[in-house]
């Protein structure tokens, strides 16, 4: 633990204090545990960070190691939100729901904890802090360490389950978001808006921000990927998807078997499967699994001017859809399968009659070889893009007006 009590019941961090002041703590204790009052040992060195240990086991919920990385770290955070607010608290323990956060912070009349974890955890456990912090009304801010940080390309990142239990977004106007600290170099790293393509992979925005460079508040904002990055990168992953750079076992096997019975091979598939969507944090399958589920066995068998509601498409999709918990840091009431709809809107394959209807107005087209395939993949992609750039034109000259 980085802090303790004195025997006056003052409480004192020597990692923030002169060398002096370490010297006089060092000669002079006791010092106790701020949670469970006992005895804890004063230790200092040219290696680690000044800090406090119990002299036995106990049952106590700051009695276990830390990592150097992860002290440096909080401690960092800590002075970092210090030089920003007035009520920032260090390993402020919780007794009603027996947590203790890392850092609990206080502005105007919102409480946050923020947690830093370095190590892969879990899913369960994230989601227990996160239900007890919700259940007093704190908001949970959550920061991975740079160490399980892992870029594979210029946009795309590594994702396990661990890291989606943090994933955070705080409006339906907003992204998704995950976010990072290193404390070897003071950074931040921000994934934005994130797009999954598989379970462990995501396109996203990357930035980075050294402490000085930014605020609190700052970090919290997030920017949506740019469109065309996000096209050419999913570009490249639609056709390794076509030419089978895929594992192929388990749900993927079962897929694949699923497919095979339909009458279908992976090059035969509509270029309006396996399109990136946002909300895929939502679905427990692939993306390509359930779109061309959904366009297979529901929209295709559709007459044109076919009528469906989106209550319909939803109902069809529960299958593949996560059970969202009560303690998601997801604030929202977004669907998978309305974002999907809002693709094939634009690609022409359906109208939209109200917010809850749609109809049918094209027949789906399936390619009979892997070019035809790779070809149509390109113009689907390139009529997403250019429709996004249309609507990004037509905001601005709106905003301009007024």
């Amino acid at each position: 633990m980085l802090q303790a009590l004195t025997t006056t019941g003052k409480l004192v961090i020597p990692a923030i204090l002169s060398r002096h002041k370490m010297q006089y703590l060092r000669k002079n204790g006791p010092y106790y545990c701020p949670e469970c009052r006992m005895k804890v040992i004063f230790r200092a060195g040219t290696k680690v960070i000044p800090h406090f240990a119990h002299q036995q086991s106990l049952n106590c919920s700051k009695n276990g190691g830390e990592s150097l990385y992860h002290m440096k770290g909080k401690l960092q955070i800590y002075q970092w939100l210090r030089s920003q607010y007035k009520h920032v608290y260090l390993e402020a323990f919780l007794p009603k729901i027996k947590q203790r956060p890392d850092i609990l912070l206080k502005i105007a009349h919102r409480t946050i904890a923020v947690e830093m974890q370095c190590s892969v955890i879990d899913p369960k456990i994230i989601q227990e802090r996160n239900q007890g912090y919700q259940n007093m009304g704190i908001t949970p801010i959550w920061l991975l360490g740079a160490n399980v940080f892992k870029r594979i390309g210029k946009q795309k990142i590594k994702v396990n389950s661990f890291m989606m239990e943090t994933l955070q977004k705080f409006s339906a106007h907003t992204s998704t978001q995950l976010l990072y600290y290193c404390p070897e170099t003071h950074k931040f790293f921000k994934a934005n808006d994130l797009h999954l393509t598989t379970n462990q992979y995501a396109i996203t925005q990357l930035i980075y921000y050294k402490t000085h460079q930014i605020t609190f508040p700052q970090l919290l904002l997030n920017e949506n990927i740019d469109k065309q990055d996000l096209f050419s990168a999913w570009l490249h992953e639609k056709k390794r998807f076509r030419l089978g750079y895929n594992k192929i076992y388990g749900r993927e096997l079962k897929w694949r078997q699923w497919l095979y019975k339909k009458g279908f091979y992976i090059e035969q598939l509509p270029g309006v499967v396996h399109l990136p969507v946002a909300t895929q944090y939502l679905m427990k399958v692939p993306v390509w699994h359930w779109q061309s589920r959904f366009l297979l066995d529901f929209l295709h068998p559709l007459p044109i001017h076919g009528v469906f509601s989106l209550n319909e498409v939803n109902q069809f999709l529960r299958p593949f859809t996560k059970n969202i918990h009560i303690s998601s840091l997801i604030k929202t009431q977004d669907s998978a399968g309305l974002d999907y709809l809002k693709l094939l809107i634009i690609l022409g394959y359906v109208k939209e009659l109200n917010p809850n209807t749609f109809c049918k107005v094209r027949e789906i087209l399936f390619p009979s070889h892997i070019e035809q395939a790779l070809q149509i993949d390109r113009k689907v992609l390139r009529k997403l893009l250019e429709s996004e750039e249309q609507i990004t034109s037509y905001n601005g000259n709106i905003q301009q007006l007024h």
